[in-house]
């Protein structure tokens, strides 16, 4: 009685993978891809408000989002509301988040430093310590006037609420999460 006992609590304890996950998996299977997945990348449509999951070539799921609250157009300064536009990488993750999960995003890039060295927004040593960090494939300083701080998060994803991040419901982030690394490609396209 007492194993019995046991094994339906450790049962009961165990849980199955997240709907999403399996959901997933599925998809992989189908494709002939290996758990996790190898390859993964984002594409995110601003104009269509969807991230598209993918592996190598194939489109795993995609996501309804929520983008900045001013979000037509690339991103230029601090506090614009817009999301930027281009190939980013993942380069930070924080599992405890105020908005569920961040995954970090690669913004400003090098380009971005030129335009910001151009129009006067950021400094000489500024420009250089993100195309450093860009070149180096890190974290680049996101105390500038061009803004930072930039990702894919939790929270929700009804209406265009961010200060310039791309938001998912919490469960479609968790998804994203469980299977997203570090480097990870990030093409945002208007």
């Amino acid at each position: 009685m007492t194993l019995r006992l046991f094994l339906c609590f450790g049962l009961f304890l165990a849980s199955p993978p997240a709907l999403g996950e399996s959901e997933l998996r599925e998809r992989a299977s189908e494709e002939g891809l290996s758990w996790p997945p190898p390859e993964i990348r984002v594409e995110i449509d601003k104009s269509d408000r969807t991230l598209d999951l993918y592996s190598g070539k194939h489109l795993l799921k995609r996501y309804p989002v929520s983008l900045g609250f001013s979000p037509v157009g690339d991103k230029a300064v601090e506090g614009d509301g817009r999301t930027p536009t281009g190939e980013f990488r993942v380069v930070t993750r924080n599992p405890n988040s105020s908005f569920y999960r961040f995954m970090g995003i690669s913004y400003p890039t090098s380009e971005d430093a030129q335009r910001g060295l151009r129009d006067r927004l950021i400094s000489p040593a500024q420009a250089q310590q993100i195309r450093e960090a860009d070149s180096s494939r890190r974290q680049p300083p996101w105390n500038t006037a061009l803004g930072g701080a930039i990702g894919i998060h939790g929270s929700g994803s009804r209406g265009d609420w961010t200060l310039g991040c791309i938001a998912l419901t919490n469960a479609h982030m968790q998804e994203i999460w469980d299977i997203g690394r570090l480097g990870m490609t990030v093409k945002i396209q208007e």
